[in-house]
């Protein structure tokens, strides 16, 4: 199967199975073995790419792009693990690169400008550095105006490969489809009608038991 066809697939399909699709494919021998919507929790992939020091980035990192309010944030729904398996295992070697080094020298930018970790700066400041990344990647196609239906695009800039994994990450949780979107396990039918109201969130694709 086409990496690349896979990982655009998962967007539409979402969810544990989606969670299971990846690890899945990730260990070709267990593949065959497993059904597709059999597999581990977000909590449970196994990574081993980061320092204790370096999740404590990413997790303040992914916390700012999804911060915890009266509903669940990226910590919560275990997002970091998912970025780090993610990183390890699904970027390619070029992606990879740009994530890696994208991701220190935002850590070496905080130590050089503000004598602190990414982690230990006050939301204001943290906000200011992912703000700042996004102004200088603004001119990438990752932020064409409706750019949802696309290819994969491989050399991104750091900032958006981070929310991008940080969002998919979040909402294919089951506390992002459970306790942010609309939950029905067993819709049993499809109404391109149905009218949300104001209030209403998105359905999940999610499918939890």
């Amino acid at each position: 199967m086409d990496r690349r066809f896979f990982l655009q697939a998962l967007t539409m399909l979402g969810g544990s199975y989606a969670t299971a699709a990846i690890a899945g494919f990730a260990d070709s021998s267990q593949a065959a073995a497993k059904p597709l919507a059999i597999g581990p929790s977000i909590d449970e992939l196994p990574s081993d790419l980061f320092s204790e020091q370096d999740r404590k980035e990413l997790s303040a990192m992914a916390e700012v792009i999804i911060p915890r309010t009266e509903s669940p944030g990226a910590i919560d729904a275990g997002v970091p693990r998912f970025i780090e398996y993610m990183v390890q295992n699904w970027l390619n070697e070029a992606e990879q690169h740009v994530f890696l080094e994208g991701f220190r020298a935002t850590q070496k930018h905080c130590l050089t400008e503000f004598s602190k970790s990414f982690s230990e700066l006050n939301s204001d400041q943290q906000l200011a550095i992912l703000e700042g990344l996004e102004d200088k990647a603004s001119d990438s196609p990752w932020y064409d105006f409706a750019n949802v239906q696309r290819q994969y695009i491989e050399d991104a800039p750091f900032i958006c490969q981070l929310k991008e994994l940080t969002i998919f990450g979040f909402y294919s949780s089951e506390l992002g489809a459970k306790q942010v979107l609309r939950h029905d396990p067993m819709p049993m039918q499809f109404d391109g009608e149905f009218a949300l109201g104001e209030e209403d969130s998105s359905w999940s694709m999610i499918r939890t038991m």
